[in-house]
C-alpha cells in the first residue's frame, strides 16, 4: 500500500474557489515535451544607461523593462552588460527575479575605477515578475549598460544554433592593427550557410594604445550606438559577442580611439533552415575549482555537465569566470576529446578576476574542457542555458508535472524561476512504475528498479532539469519523497536514503521493510510483521513503536504519526495543534496512538505538515480534518479554524488516492483517472498554472484530457503524475 504525504510548512491562509481561466478549456490535453526556443537578432539597441539616471548601489538593482521591447513568448534575451565607475570590488548579476537566486552566479567582475562588459544570456521574468530582467550589484556602487542583441521566443519563428568549435577567422596582428575610428569588415560568407541569420564569436582586442570601444554591427547598416569591447591602453580582454547577419554575411567592426589588434573566434552560428534550440536554465553554478584543486599551467581538465544537461545536448551557453590568478595566462574553452583549438575565452593578467560569456560545443557524453596557459588559477562555470534537439516523447506509462520550475523540477530540459506550467510530459524515461516528490525535486521508479531524479538534486549547489539516475539504486519496490531527498525500500526490504543529492546510502537498523515514510527529520518504517519503527536524524537510531496491533500503512509529517491498523482502523499520535490527528482532543500533543473518531475501512492516508490530513475510505469517499482552510469543503464564518475530527469531503466520490500538498495544496485521484485539486490562493503555486488557480473545493484538473492517471505526489511547489498516454 502507497501512502503518500505532503511537505508544506506550517501556516495558511484561507483560500478561493480553483477555476479555469476565461477562454481555456477544461478538456484539453498535455502539450507535448517542450521543442525548445529560437532566437530573434536585432539591431544592437540601447536598453540601459544609469550615467544619464543614478548609479544602482550595493545590494541594490535595476530592472530591465522588456514587455514593450521583446514578444510575450520571450524564454530568455541576450544583452551586452556593461560596469562602468565601480567604488568597490564588486560582482553584478543578472536574473528573472528578486526571489531564490542563491546560485551564487554572476555576471561581470569589477575592480574599483573599472570598465568591463560582458553578453548575458538570461531567462526572463514571468508571472508576477513578467517581463523582467534584474541586474544586482553586489558592492559599492556602479553605473550599469545594456544593450540588446536578441532574445529567444517559444516558437519556430526564430533561427536555430549551430556549434562548431572554435575557429579563428580574423587576427589583425596577421596585418596590421585598427586606428582611430577606424572599421574592418570581417567576411564570413566561407564559415556561414547563406541562410544564417547570426553569428556567435569571441571577440578580443590585444594591446589599446588608449582607452577605446569597439562595437560590432551588420554590414551595410548604419552603426548603432552601442558597445561591445571596452578596452585600457594596454589591454588584452574578450567578450563573447552575437550580432545578426545581412545576406552577404559579413561583421563590421569599429575602434573608437587609438590603435587595436582585433581577433574573432567563431563559436556557432544561428540559421533558419539547421540547428538546435536553445533551452533555458536558472543561473546554476556548476563547478568551482577553488573547492578543489585549482588549474595549473597547461593543465586541460574536463568538465562534466551531464548532472545539468541531457545527453542529448550539443552546446552549452555559461560564464566563465577566473580569479586567483598567478600569472599572465589565457583560457581555452572546447569540446572535450578534442584537440586544443587555437582560440581563447579569457584573457588574464595576475590577481585578475574576470568573466566571459561562453558557447562550447559538447563532447562526447556532453563534457566540456577547459584548459590554462600559464601559473595557476581558479575556474567557475555558471550555467545559463544549452542548445540540443527537443526530447524524444515517452509512450506507455509515463510521468507527468506541473507546477514551479525554479530548480527544473518539471523535468522538460528547462529551469526558469516562478515559470508555472501546466501539466506536460517528463520526456526521456518509460517504463515508470512510481512517482514522488520532495520540495524542490521529483523522483520516478522504472519497473527495471531504477530510480531517477528531476529538480533540485544538490549536485554541487545544482539542479537537473532532465532525468537523472540517483546511484547507488537498484531492485528498488517503492519510493516516497521526503523534505529534500527521498527514501527507497529495496526487494530485499532494505531502506535506502539521499539527501539533496543523487547518491543513495543504507538507513542501519532496518531490514524486511515493506514501507516508508519519510519527513525532514523523524521517519517510520512499516515491517512486514506488522511492526513500526521510529527513528531521527538528529540522536537516535530505528527503534519499535508500541503499537494496538497488527499495522499495515504508515504516515508522517515529521511531528505528526498515522498508522493504519489491519482492521482498517486509523491511529495517531504527536502534535495536534491544529487538529491534524483526528481524534477530537484540544491538546497540542498525544502521547500514546490513539483511535482517529467516527471513520473506520481506511485504505489511504495522507498527512501534511500544514497541520491537515486525510483518509480514504473503502466506498470511496474522502475525509478530511485539522486546517478547514485546506479540508477541501466550506468552513464556518467566524467559528473554529480547525476541525478536530474528520469531516467528510461532499463534493468528491469514488477516490482511489489522495495527496497532501507540499505547500498549501492537495490533490485527490478518483477511479476514472481524473485529478482533483484544491487549496490556499496565496501559497499553492503548485496550482497557479496558465489554465488554472487554487480552489477552496475540489476542481478538476485542466489539461489531461486523453490520460488515465494512475498514480499522484505533491512536490513543494510542483505536482507530479503516472499516468498512460
Amino acid at each position: 500500500m502507497t501512502v503518500f504525504r505532503t511537505l508544506a510548512v506550517a501556516g495558511v491562509t484561507a483560500a478561493l474557489t480553483m477555476t479555469l481561466l476565461p477562454g481555456i478549456a477544461a478538456a484539453a490535453a498535455p502539450p507535448p515535451p517542450s521543442a525548445g526556443a529560437t532566437f530573434v537578432s536585432v539591431t544592437p539597441k540601447r536598453l540601459l544607461d544609469t550615467r544619464n539616471t543614478r548609479k544602482v548601489g550595493a545590494e541594490d538593482y535595476v530592472r530591465l523593462d522588456l514587455k514593450s521591447v521583446v514578444p510575450a513568448n520571450t524564454t530568455a534575451v541576450v544583452f551586452n552588460l556593461t560596469g562602468t565607475n565601480p567604488t568597490d570590488t564588486t560582482t553584478v548579476r543578472a536574473t528573472p527575479t528578486l526571489a531564490g537566486e542563491a546560485s551564487g552566479a554572476s555576471n561581470l567582475n569589477l575592480r574599483p575605477g573599472e570598465t568591463r562588459a560582458n553578453l548575458v544570456t538570461v531567462a526572463i521574468g514571468r508571472a508576477d515578475w513578467a517581463g523582467g530582467v534584474y541586474l544586482t550589484n553586489h558592492t559599492g556602487s556602479v553605473d550599469l549598460i545594456a544593450d540588446l542583441a536578441g532574445y529567444y521566443v517559444d516558437d519556430n519563428s526564430g533561427s536555430r544554433y549551430t556549434s562548431i568549435s572554435p575557429l579563428r577567422v580574423r587576427d589583425t596582428r596577421d596585418s596590421s592593427p585598427l586606428g582611430p575610428n577606424g572599421t574592418i569588415s570581417v567576411d564570413l560568407s566561407n564559415v556561414l550557410p547563406s541562410t544564417a541569420k547570426a553569428v556567435t564569436f569571441n571577440l578580443t582586442g590585444v594591446s589599446p594604445t588608449a582607452a577605446t570601444v569597439i562595437t560590432a554591427w551588420p554590414h551595410g547598416t548604419a552603426q548603432p550606438t552601442v558597445s561591445n569591447l571596452n578596452l585600457v591602453p594596454g589591454d588584452i580582454r574578450p567578450n563573447l559577442v552575437t550580432v545578426a547577419v545581412g545576406p552577404d554575411r559579413v561583421v563590421d567592426l569599429n575602434n573608437l580611439a587609438g590603435s587595436v589588434d582585433l581577433i574573432v573566434d567563431v563559436a556557432g552560428y544561428y540559421a533558419t533552415d539547421r540547428g538546435d534550440a536553445f533551452f533555458t536554465l536558472s543561473p546554476t553554478r556548476a563547478t568551482d575549482s577553488r573547492t578543489g584543486p585549482s588549474f595549473g599551467p597547461g593543465e586541460s581538465r574536463v568538465v562534466d555537465l551531464s548532472p545539468w544537461l541531457p545527453s542529448s545536448a550539443k552546446a552549452v551557453v555559461y560564464n566563465l569566470t577566473a580569479t586567483n590568478t598567478t600569472w599572465s595566462t589565457f583560457v581555452t574553452a572546447y569540446p572535450a576529446g578534442t584537440s586544443v583549438p587555437n582560440a581563447s575565452n579569457l584573457n588574464l593578467v595576475a590577481g585578475q578576476t574576470a568573466s566571459n560569456l561562453a558557447v562550447t560545443q559538447l563532447g562526447a557524453g556532453g563534457q566540456l574542457a577547459l584548459r590554462n596557459n600559464a601559473g595557476r588559477v581558479d575556474l567557475i562555470t555558471d550555467v545559463a542555458g544549452y542548445f540540443g534537439p527537443a526530447p524524444t516523447p515517452c509512450t506507455g506509462t509515463c510521468w507527468y508535472a506541473f507546477g514551479r520550475n525554479d530548480y527544473g523540477q518539471l523535468g522538460d530540459g528547462t529551469a526558469t524561476t516562478y515559470r508555472s506550467r501546466g501539466a506536460g510530459q517528463v520526456p526521456g524515461l518509460t517504463a515508470v512504475k512510481q512517482v514522488a516528490g520532495s520540495m524542490d525535486a521529483g523522483y520516478a521508479l522504472r519497473q527495471d528498479g531504477t530510480v531517477w531524479a528531476v529538480g533540485r538534486t544538490g549536485e554541487t549547489n545544482a539542479l537537473s532539469p532532465q532525468p537523472t539516475q540517483i546511484r547507488g539504486l537498484d531492485n528498488v519496490a517503492s519510493i516516497t519523497g521526503g523534505y529534500r531527498g527521498g527514501f527507497a525500500v529495496k526487494g530485499d526490504g532494505t531502506v535506502w536514503r539521499w539527501d539533496n543529492a543523487m547518491t543513495a546510502s543504507q538507513v542501519g537498523g532496518l531490514s524486511d521493510v515493506t514501507q516508508v515514510s519519510g519527513t525532514s527529520v523523524t521517519h517510520l518504517a512499516l515491517r512486514r510483521d506488522g511492526s513500526v519503527w521510529k527513528w531521527s536524524d538528529l540522536d537516535n537510531a530505528p527503534a519499535p513503536v508500541q503499537m494496538p496491533g497488527r499495522i499495515i500503512s504508515v504516515a508522517t509529517d515529521s511531528s505528526s504519526y498515522f498508522v493504519i491498523r489491519d482492521d482498517h482502523t486509523l491511529w495517531a499520535w504527536g502534535s495536534n495543534y491544529g487538529g491534524e490527528l483526528g481524534v477530537g482532543s484540544d491538546a497540542s500533543n498525544v502521547d500514546q496512538p490513539t483511535q482517529v473518531v467516527g471513520i473506520d475501512s481506511v485504505t489511504k492516508v495522507a498527512v501534511s505538515r500544514n497541520e491537515s490530513t486525510y483518509a480514504v475510505k473503502s466506498d470511496g469517499t474522502l475525509w478530511a480534518w485539522g486546517s478547514v482552510f485546506l479540508s477541501g469543503q466550506d468552513y464556518p464564518s467566524g467559528g473554529s479554524y480547525r476541525f478536530s475530527t474528520p469531516k467528510q469531503v461532499p463534493t468528491l466520490s469514488n477516490v482511489v488516492d489522495v495527496a497532501g500538498g507540499g505547500w498549501n495544496y492537495a490533490l485527490a485521484q478518483t477511479a476514472d483517472g481524473a485529478v482533483w485539486g484544491w487549496g490556499s490562493l496565496s501559497f499553492a503555486d503548485a496550482l497557479k498554472t496558465p489554465d488554472m488557480q487554487p480552489t477552496q473545493k475540489p476542481s478538476k484538473v485542466p489539461g489531461l484530457d486523453g490520460l488515465h492517471v494512475s498514480g499522484i505526489a505533491a512536490g513543494g511547489y510542483q505536482v507530479y503524475l503516472l499516468a498512460n498516454s
